[in-house]
């Protein structure tokens, strides 16, 4: 996993898994992380960092890359940045993986518990709707 940059290859991986991206361009909060194979991204993940609490956002992987751990792997890379980086929680919004970041140790919560910070978000306020499950987890570094 390697940091990587807003690119017009990141913006279609994620336009292939139907995740916004419109707040990205910018956002100097946010760190993207991606996984190249044969210098194609076949994978990529963001962290948007608000002091010591992150938003876990943008996780995306090549439709021909799933069922290989890939997903799990980035993740995983984030939470390790994440606790080197002074992050204490991650926070989420899904409207489709809960029971995949269940297996991760993400736990739903309603979304009036999320830190301020998050729910100030773009991701939070315009861009998932209410239905949305609010996920979250303790990280240790």
């Amino acid at each position: 996993m390697q940091k990587i940059f807003l690119t017009s290859e990141a913006k279609a991986l994620l336009r292939q898994c139907n995740l916004p991206f419109k707040d990205l361009p910018g956002n100097k909060w946010i760190n993207l992380f991606g996984a190249l194979q044969e210098d194609e991204l076949i994978g990529i993940i963001g962290i948007e960092v608000y002091g010591k609490t992150g938003l876990l956002r943008s996780l995306a992987v090549a439709e021909e890359q799933r069922g290989y751990g890939l997903g799990r792997g980035l993740v995983t890379h984030a939470e390790e940045w994440a606790a080197e980086s002074g992050i204490q929680s991650l926070w989420l919004l899904t409207e489709t993986a809960s029971a995949f970041f269940e297996k991760l140790g993400y736990t739903s919560t309603q979304r009036s518990s999320a830190p301020e910070s998050i729910q100030h978000s773009t991701q939070f306020k315009d861009l998932c709707p209410a239905s949305a499950v609010l996920m979250s987890k303790t990280i240790s570094s």
